[in-house]
């Protein structure tokens, strides 16, 4: 019951953080996300196609890794500007 609450607590405070980056014109572009996804991959001593497997291997799309990758430089940027 606790866990259950905590999760749906974050899910909301996500999707307010979202919004909020939204009102504020924070975006992410294809060429960013391009370039931090294949930072992860050198990070990792990988190449992008290994990447690619290794995601899809865990059950995730890689759309989807490509949207939560999106999210979590979009969320970074209004922290940024939150404490800038």
């Amino acid at each position: 019951s606790v866990l259950r609450k905590q999760v749906l607590q974050h899910l909301i405070d996500v999707d307010l953080q979202m919004q909020m980056a939204k009102q504020h014109g924070i975006t992410v572009d294809s060429t960013e996300l391009n370039e931090a996804i294949e930072k992860i991959a050198t990070m990792n001593h990988i190449n992008l196609t290994q990447l690619r497997e290794a995601i899809t291997s865990q059950g995730v799309t890689w759309k989807e890794y490509r949207r939560n990758i999106r999210k979590e430089m979009i969320l970074t940027r209004l922290q940024q500007k939150a404490v800038g």
